[in-house]
């Protein structure tokens, strides 16, 4: 009989803009991944005058290599998965939307065996809280290949696991047209839309790029004579809009998202029995002019 396999307790995840992976690298805290390879053999499809197809006329077809990888967020991780989120480096704190995506790598011990997920881009960056819970960070993420290690390759390296406080839901207010809301839930979505079906003369994805950028700004909220502007914007939006994330427990740390246009299609609320009416709103951020991004994040902390 087999011997048992790893448990959870044996995962680690580190980052890194350049390989290898080594001491210099950057281990985080995740809550779960599925970051895997998808795997296509051509099989024999000529006529031979028999049933049977033939394995000497197999050959590797494509290789798609994602997944999905969740994170409580916290400011250290913050540090280094805004920039892959956003496009642009540090500067005074500010990440800032950028034309282009920025490529890295991702180490993830799996048990059995250590896996480099090599030029990964994110596809997507969902920002999500909810009463009682923390500020969770889930990244849709393409990669051109993998690269398989031996088991315990990355613990080996002896990296120093972050012991910075994540974002609560409570730390946040959220500022939506130049007036702080009571809000059930908090939702900020970056979707580069990226072209993951990018297939040159390589059985491997390369060189893969955004469609457009489509950044949505979702919420939830009492309906009462304080929301009523909500529901009925004007086509041309609202600026003097953020959401503020100020650790209770970090009081240094502090997360800020600057919006600039938040756009809500107008809506009606429904009412569902006896509970409270609510007001469920799926924005839209955008751009205004040329110097005002749809977007952009201060990660303050000591």
């Amino acid at each position: 009989m087999g011997t048992p396999s790893y448990g959870a307790k044996d995962s680690l995840l580190a980052f890194d803009t350049a390989l290898p992976i080594d001491a210099s690298s950057i281990p985080m805290i995740f809550i779960s991944e599925t970051m895997t390879k998808e795997h296509e053999i051509l099989q024999d499809e000529g006529l031979r005058g028999k049933l049977g197809m033939a394995v000497e006329r197999t050959r590797n077809g494509k290789e798609k290599v994602s997944g999905q990888v969740v994170f409580e967020a916290s400011p250290i991780m913050l540090d280094s998965l805004l920039y892959v989120i956003c496009g642009t480096a540090e500067a005074a704190d500010v990440f800032a939307l950028a034309e282009t995506i920025p490529s890295f790598y991702l180490m993830i011990a799996k048990g059995a065996k250590d896996y480099t997920f090599n030029n990964c881009i994110v596809s997507k960056a969902t920002f999500k809280s909810e009463a009682g819970k923390k500020l969770m960070l889930t990244l849709d993420l393409e990669a051109e290949s993998t690269t398989t290690s031996a088991s315990s390759t990355l613990s080996a390296l002896a990296l120093t696991i972050p012991t910075d406080k994540p974002y609560s839901y409570s730390d946040l207010v959220c500022t939506a047209f130049s007036s702080a809301r009571d809000i059930f839930d908090h939702e900020v979505v970056i979707d580069n839309t990226i072209d993951a079906e990018r297939w040159v003369n390589a059985i491997n994805r390369v060189n893969m790029t955004s469609q457009g950028r489509v950044v949505s700004f979702n919420i939830t909220t009492p309906f009462s004579s304080s929301e009523t502007d909500l529901i009925a914007t004007a086509l041309g939006g609202s600026t003097g809009s953020s959401s503020i994330y100020t650790n209770a427990d970090a009081g240094t740390s502090v997360l800020t998202m600057t919006f600039g246009v938040v756009q809500f299609p107008k809506t009606i609320p429904t009412v569902g029995g006896k509970s409270e009416i609510k007001l469920g709103l799926q924005g839209r951020l955008l751009r205004t002019g040329t110097a005002t991004q749809e977007l952009s994040f201060v990660n303050a902390h000591a």
